[in-house]
C-alpha cells in the first residue's frame, strides 16, 4: 500500500502551496488500484512563522510513513527535506481524483524514482522571475 499526502483545502482540487498547507489529505493507495481517504493531518503552516525551519521539520515528521506528497507548489528546501525521508514530492493542480488515478497507473515508474533518483532540484523557473523566502518556499510569476 501507498500512502500520498495531499495539499487541499477543499478536498476535491490540490491547490496548496506545501509551506501554507493547513492540512494534509491522506489517501491510502491499494494494489488493486483503489483509494480511499484515511486520515486528515493538522499541521502549522511554515512560511507565514519566524520558526520556519523548526516548523517545517515538525511538518515532516508529521508525514512519516506518506511515500508521495502532492501539493501546488514547494520549495526547494522542503522538496529537498522530504526526500531525505524517502518522500517523493509533485507539484501539480487539478482534481484531487485525477491525481489519484495517474500515480496508480504510473506508481511502478514513481517508485523506482526513489530507488534510482535523479537531480530534481534544478528549478524551472529563471532568476528574473523566480523569489525564494527564507522558508524555502518559493513563487515563481
Amino acid at each position: 500500500m501507498t500512502k500520498i499526502a495531499v495539499g487541499s483545502t477543499d478536498g476535491i482540487t490540490i491547490d496548496e502551496h506545501f509551506g501554507r498547507t493547513k492540512e494534509f489529505l491522506i489517501y491510502d493507495i491499494f494494489e488493486d488500484g483503489s483509494y480511499k481517504l484515511s486520515e486528515k493531518i493538522q499541521t502549522s503552516p511554515h512560511c507565514s512563522e519566524e520558526d520556519s525551519d523548526g516548523l517545517l521539520s515538525s511538518t515532516i515528521e508529521l508525514l512519516n510513513g506518506i511515500n508521495v506528497v502532492l501539493v501546488k507548489q514547494i520549495g526547494k528546501n522542503a522538496s529537498i527535506e522530504l526526500e531525505k525521508k524517502g518522500i517523493l514530492s509533485f507539484s501539480i493542480t487539478g482534481p484531487i481524483d485525477k491525481a489519484l488515478k495517474s500515480y496508480i497507473k504510473r506508481g511502478a515508474f514513481l517508485k523506482n524514482i526513489l530507488k534510482n533518483p535523479v537531480d530534481n532540484t534544478q528549478s524551472s523557473c529563471n532568476s528574473n522571475s523566480c523569489n525564494t523566502n527564507s522558508c524555502g518556499c518559493s513563487s515563481c510569476s
